[in-house]
């Protein structure tokens, strides 16, 4: 079992795939981009031996511990990240793998 009182490390990239928009005026940018998320979780550790030499899997995201984390975008509100349909990506190491996106402007 993990160690509770030991933080876990959650390492973040911002991912910009589009500039839709640059209002000067405004000062706003509108951007389609993705946070990538890692992160180990000791309790998904697995021998690929145990599971037909399977060394990776992809979940659900409900279905693994993930941080919970918001967009504040300076024109809207906060957002929640990680729509119910994204799935994480999974190693025998236990090393997580969340992609959440969004389409905001700042």
């Amino acid at each position: 079992m993990m160690d509770q009182s030991v933080p876990t490390i959650v390492h973040v990239f911002l991912l910009i795939y589009i500039i839709y928009d640059v209002d000067e005026l405004m000062q706003t940018l509108k951007v389609s981009a993705s946070l990538r998320l890692t992160w180990l979780d000791e309790n998904l550790v697995c021998n690929p031996i145990d599971y037909g030499g399977i060394r990776t899997g992809v979940y659900p995201q409900n279905s693994v511990w993930k941080p919970d984390i918001s967009l504040k975008n300076s024109v809207d509100d906060f957002k929640t990240l990680g729509d119910p349909s994204l799935n994480v990506i999974v190693t025998f190491e236990g090393l997580v793998t969340w992609e959440p996106y969004q389409v905001c402007r700042n």
